[in-house]
């Protein structure tokens, strides 16, 4: 069963959360029975007083007593069996998460990138920097060859310097 122009409540009972309240509004609904969407999926309708308001502006589904059953209206499906509570109960006080953040230096050449990791309460993000690393190395190209060779010479000449030239 589908509500139009209706949007949805968070639905509680003993046990912990079990669907959402199908309502045009949070308390201007004169309907006398309710309209809840499982969490399985499923939809029943409950009374309109089986329903309390919470501080957080969610809805506690109050179990009818056996007595209680007989005497009023009963819903078109039956409950689902108890779940496990949540982590924090929607009755307990409200919580603020915290979150502190460190920078920690590491500083070292690795050989794969890196994935988060959790430890504990803490994730862990790497924050990897790709590096290009100039080596210098000596590189032979090539030689030059110089041989010295004597050769024998068959004619001596003396040279002579012009005479305005003497040292």
């Amino acid at each position: 069963m589908a509500i139009t122009d209706s949007r949805t409540f968070p639905v509680f009972d003993e046990t912990g959360r079990i669907g959402v309240l199908i309502a045009p509004a949070r308390f201007l609904d004169a309907r006398s029975e309710k309209t809840i969407r499982l969490d399985s999926g499923d939809e029943i309708r409950v009374p309109g007083a089986a329903l309390k308001v919470q501080p957080d502006g969610s809805f506690r589904l109050l179990r009818p007593r056996e007595e209680a059953q007989a005497e009023g209206p009963k819903p078109s499906a039956e409950l689902p069996a108890p779940q496990p509570p949540p982590a924090a109960a929607p009755d307990s006080a409200f919580l603020q998460d915290e979150y502190e953040i460190e920078h920690v230096p590491v500083g070292r050449v690795i050989d794969a990138p890196m994935v988060q990791r959790q430890e504990g309460d803490t994730i862990v993000l790497p924050v990897i920097e790709e590096v290009l690393v100039y080596q210098k190395k000596l590189f032979l190209r090539e030689e030059i060859r110089i041989t010295r060779r004597k050769k024998p010479v068959g004619e001596v000449r003396k040279f002579e310097q012009p005479k305005g030239e003497q040292k």
